[in-house]
């Protein structure tokens, strides 16, 4: 990064200080946060003009300072219950901002010095094959790499259910959710601000919830007797994804999916006589069948109809084409570190087993026969990644 664009974020007891020596010299920039609605920061040009001196916070100097942290782990680490060394080399991090490492190193320092509070064990999550992954202290763990260290002070965080580590997975994601849509604001992709598209999703979003109970029960007056009926509402989170990647929508106001209803039938029969008495029942936006033309082995009707004045999703399909749908979303779209490194590993296996699978339950659901369809093998990786193979 060039002289003259390179950043320093100025925190605010800095910037007073700063103002005091000379104000004029930091800048602003918003960050679309109701509650802290600039962003201070002063370029290195800046910084040498207004304090006289050059900025010492180049990426090598940053790095030489990380360097003469000598490697004595617990001079720097609190010893709390479960705190242990682990490996550096051992660690999987996900993420680490340079001005983190930074601050991480100087943390360190004062904490080596006696002059500040130790730190608390980075945070680790085992991965069953030797591996930790941080949950907590990445830019500690950069700073140790960099520092050449062979052990860093951590604790391994108790084992999660395959329901804890799909929720931890989503929430690790949605971190970076409202990161990527201040960007889609700061790019002009998406008008506003981002106080102004949560209070419209909340507002939204609340209309929705209101009138769920009545979607599930008229779902219900459509559908066939012993029909399984599911219905959920967007999630905030979930709606600024959804804007955040097709902008087309502009406000969560406009999206089609907020409210999305399924109708699980026995039958393909069944599933052609649901979809004919929501068509008579409301008006369909659109429609989309994937029962006779699938999508990668994804089979069932959608359609967008209004409901109450809003407009909402509804899927119908079979009960086996449920489970398969539910099965493939993982492989599509991996919730846990168990299940990426099951599809890193086996991919092209797992796909071709999920496309047989769909072809197989295709031909059940219509009664094909004779012959009668076979049912796929069941590939190992699946039951120790995925929990199990479909049963279908």
């Amino acid at each position: 990064m060039g002289k003259e664009t390179m950043r320093f974020v100025v925190d605010r007891q800095t910037l007073e200080k700063g103002v005091a020596r000379g104000g004029k010299y930091y800048r602003r920039t918003p960050t679309g946060n109701p509650k802290r609605p600039w962003r201070y920061y002063y370029t290195r040009a800046d910084y040498e003009q207004a304090h006289g001196e050059q900025a010492h916070v180049s990426g090598s100097e940053v790095k030489q300072s990380r360097q003469k942290l000598p490697d004595s782990p617990w001079r720097y680490f609190h010893k709390t219950p479960g705190a242990q060394l682990i490996p550096v080399s051992k660690l999987l991090a996900a993420r680490a901002r340079p001005e983190g490492i930074a601050n991480a190193a100087a943390h360190m320092q004062n904490a080596f010095e006696g002059k500040g509070e130790k730190r608390k064990p980075i945070s680790l999550r085992a991965n069953g094959d030797g591996t930790f992954t941080v949950l907590d202290g990445n830019s500690t763990t950069a700073m140790a790499r960099a520092a050449d260290w062979k052990h860093i002070v951590g604790r391994v965080e108790p084992a999660h259910t395959p329901a804890q580590e799909k929720r931890h997975a989503y929430l690790e994601k949605m971190k970076g959710t409202v990161q990527s849509f201040r960007a889609a604001l700061a790019s002009g992709k998406l008008q506003g601000t981002l106080g102004e598209h949560v209070r419209t999703a909340k507002k939204t979003l609340a209309k929705h919830h209101a009138t769920l109970p009545k979607l599930i029960s008229d779902l219900q007056s459509h559908a066939p007797k012993g029909a399984k009926i599911k219905a959920r509402v967007k999630a905030l989170e979930s709606a600024l994804g959804k804007l955040d990647r097709k902008p087309k929508y502009g406000t969560a106001a406009n999206l089609q999916d907020s409210t999305g209803g399924r109708v699980v039938c026995d039958s393909i029969a069944e599933v052609e006589a649901t979809v004919a008495n929501l068509k008579k029942a409301y008006k369909v936006v659109t429609e989309d069948d994937y029962i006779s033309s699938h999508l990668d082995g994804y089979r069932s009707y959608h359609l967008i109809i209004e409901h109450e004045g809003l407009q909402k999703e509804i899927q119908v399909r079979t009960k086996n084409q449920d489970t398969w749908a539910d099965f493939a979303h993982d492989i599509y779209k991996p919730m846990t570190p168990k299940q990426e490194k099951a599809l890193a590993q086996s991919k092209a296996e797992i796909k071709e087993y999920s496309a047989k699978l769909s072809e197989y339950i295709y031909a059940k659901d219509l009664g094909k026969k004779p012959p009668p369809p076979i049912l796929p093998k069941c590939p190992d990786v699946i039951p120790a990644a995925f929990g199990g193979c479909p049963s279908v």
